[in-house]
């Protein structure tokens, strides 16, 4: 699609996990990622929310992701494409709605990416 065109720049999926804009959740949750068929990751402000609600005991690590991405699929309350839905998820007493996007990888495979609302 751009072959003919000069890029200014570009960030990479890669990059983006390597600098922990993005938290691979397939590399330490696999298991819980197994809902997907596609590898996991994801925003820095989503892995603080979970680091808040495990610091908090509301569940171990693991565990809250796998109810995080067990409700991507349950909780929707928005379609917003064919690729991209609005969730809720609810850890302690405060819900979050969040952002769950499927899209293409570096190498254009499909990939999941959980987001807040208003992330891209």
């Amino acid at each position: 699609m751009f072959e003919d065109c000069d890029l200014i720049s570009q960030y990479t999926r890669q990059q983006a996990l390597e600098d922990g804009v993005l938290i691979d959740l397939s590399a330490s949750y696999p298991e819980e990622c197994k809902i997907y068929r596609y590898p996991v990751a994801c925003t820095q402000s989503v892995w603080a929310i979970i680091e808040c609600a495990a610091e908090k005991k509301l569940g171990s690590f693991k565990g809250i992701v796998g109810d995080l991405l067990w409700m991507s699929q349950k909780g929707i309350i928005r379609k917003l494409s064919e690729s991209t839905m609005i969730f809720c998820v609810i850890l302690g007493i405060k819900g979050h709605n969040l952002k769950v996007m499927i899209g293409p990888a570096d190498d254009m495979s499909p990939c999941v990416t959980v987001m807040l609302e208003g992330e891209d």
